[in-house]
C-alpha cells in the first residue's frame, strides 16, 4: 500500500513537472473565450447597424 502511494505521488509530480503552467494557461483560456464572445456580440451589432445604412 505504501508503494502504491509513493508511485501515485511520483506520477502526479512528473505530470506536473511536464507542464507546470497548465493551470494558468487554462485560466487564461477561459478569459480569452469570454473576450471573444463579447467581441463577437459587438461586431454582430455593429454589422447590423452598418447593413441598415446600406439597405
Amino acid at each position: 500500500e505504501e508503494f502504491d502511494i509513493v508511485i501515485a505521488d511520483l506520477v502526479n509530480f512528473l505530470y506536473y513537472i511536464g507542464e507546470p503552467i497548465r493551470n494558468r494557461r487554462q485560466e487564461i483560456g477561459i478569459w480569452v473565450l469570454i473576450f471573444l464572445t463579447v467581441l463577437y456580440a459587438f461586431t454582430a451589432l455593429m454589422g447590423r447597424e452598418f447593413s441598415r445604412d446600406y439597405h
